[in-house]
């Protein structure tokens, strides 16, 4: 996907701590921090008013440096992730608890539907299990425990939702999504489906994906 956009725009793919060529964390992953990270390669690579784009827990972090970097970020492209976690506390114990005692059930449970592809979703799992099982596990930790709707009063930036049918079914209207969802409470809020997709829209629908991101770039 990002191959496409790169035909006509400057991309800038950045890496989570911890992931890929990027250094582990020094302490447990929060939104706050790697959205620093994020600002300072903003910075460092002179970016001056980006289309900040973020999957999943990056679409949290693109939310958080859009708060904190306001004149750098022009538009936020959110794909696939709601603001907060919608799991409640016995939910979410019951998943660490997995987390904690079965790792290789958790990783294959959690990753493997994430496309509609079998092929590609054992290839998601493979990738999950080289990141260091702290560091994946702090991720997950920070993001059932985050909730933006309260900072996001503050954002001014427009923010563009990309959801899957399975986060924002088809009958459902976008107010009644985006309240669910928690962009209620962002700046100019809209959103966008892409069917036929898992989770990891990326992989799924590259195309559509782009092409949403293309028009979001020339609407600006």
């Amino acid at each position: 996907m990002a191959t496409l956009l790169a035909v006509r725009h400057r991309v800038l793919l950045i890496d989570l701590p911890g992931h890929g060529e990027s250094a582990l964390p020094t302490k447990a992953p929060a939104v706050k921090d790697v959205a620093r990270e994020v600002a300072r390669a903003l910075f460092e690579h002179r970016v001056e008013r980006a289309i900040l784009v973020g999957h999943s827990y990056g679409a949290l972090i693109a939310l958080q440096t859009a708060l904190d970097q306001p004149k750098r970020a022009q538009t936020v492209v959110a794909v696939d992730t709601p603001t907060y976690s919608t799991a409640d506390s016995e939910q979410v114990a019951s998943v660490d608890k997995i987390l904690r005692e079965r790792y290789t059930v958790f990783l294959s449970a959690v990753f493997t539907p994430m496309s509609r592809d079998q092929a590609r979703g054992d290839t998601l799992v493979a990738h999950a299990a080289r990141v260091p099982h702290d560091v994946l596990a702090g991720y997950f930790r920070d993001a059932w425990k985050e909730d933006l709707r309260p900072r996001l009063r503050k954002l001014k930036t427009p923010v563009h939702l990309v959801a899957t049918e399975t986060l924002w079914p088809p009958g459902e209207s976008w107010t009644s999504a985006r309240r669910r969802l928690g962009y209620e409470t962002a700046g100019p809020a809209q959103g966008h489906r892409i069917l036929d997709s898992g989770h990891m829209v990326a992989m799924d629908q590259p195309d559509s994906l782009a092409a949403v991101i293309e028009a979001i770039a020339a609407a600006r």
